[in-house]
């Protein structure tokens, strides 16, 4: 993990993207490494429906800036709920 963040990417495609929602540490080191590359591809055919917090999750992935901290996770799906 770490040595892959020691070069640059220009794209980083992520295959059965659900699974990392049950494998912490496999999630962080993708998380890691989505703050350093531009663009990121999360490929998964299972669907996520009703299940706002894992959708989240993965979002997180994509946009490290706007969901990256817990804090801003947490402040989103409460907004979303109000």
């Amino acid at each position: 993990g770490k040595q892959l963040l020691r070069n640059k990417w220009d794209l980083c495609v992520v295959d059965e993207t659900h699974r990392l929602l049950t494998l912490e540490s496999e999630y962080e080191q993708i998380y890691n490494f989505s703050r350093k590359v531009p663009h990121l591809l999360l490929l998964s055919a299972t669907p996520i429906q009703s299940r706002q917090t894992e959708f989240l999750r993965l979002v997180r992935l994509l946009d490290p800036q706007k969901y990256g901290g817990r804090r801003n996770l947490v402040h989103y799906l409460k907004s979303k709920h109000s």
